[in-house]
């Protein structure tokens, strides 16, 4: 596959999947509101988790429009990673990997961590 031909392929992926995140984590934020609401503390803990899922979304779309930017590459594949391990956590948490919350969020992570990895080792012309 030439270069450009991949590149597109990413930016076009990399969309798709940054945006199912963000719809996911913006969506966890306004039910988090709805449950929590009376926990302030639990509350605080969901919405900073739904932040940093939105900031790692974010991330990924600067990497996307920078596709020669290797450090933004690592840095994104390094949230990546971070962002598995903890939903990984959750799956532990709850006893169920097989849990539609670790399933997505599992699969959309580990896509973009693919896809930032591949942006960073790449050889750019």
């Amino acid at each position: 596959m030439a270069y450009d031909e991949m590149e597109n392929n990413e930016n076009g992926g990399s969309h798709f999947w940054v945006a199912a995140g963000h719809r996911q984590h913006a969506a966890c934020g306004v039910g988090s509101v709805a449950v929590y609401r009376n926990r302030p503390e639990t509350l605080l803990w969901a919405l900073s988790a739904s932040l940093a899922g939105l900031l790692l979304a974010a991330l990924n779309l600067l990497r996307v429009g920078r596709p020669h930017d290797h450090m933004l590459a690592w840095i994104s594949f390094v949230g990546c990673l971070g962002w598995l391990a903890i939903v990984v956590a959750f799956g532990v948490l709850i006893g169920n990997f097989f849990d539609f919350r670790v399933v997505i969020q599992g699969t959309i992570t580990l896509v973009l961590a693919i896809f930032s990895l591949r942006t960073g080792l790449c050889k750019r012309p």
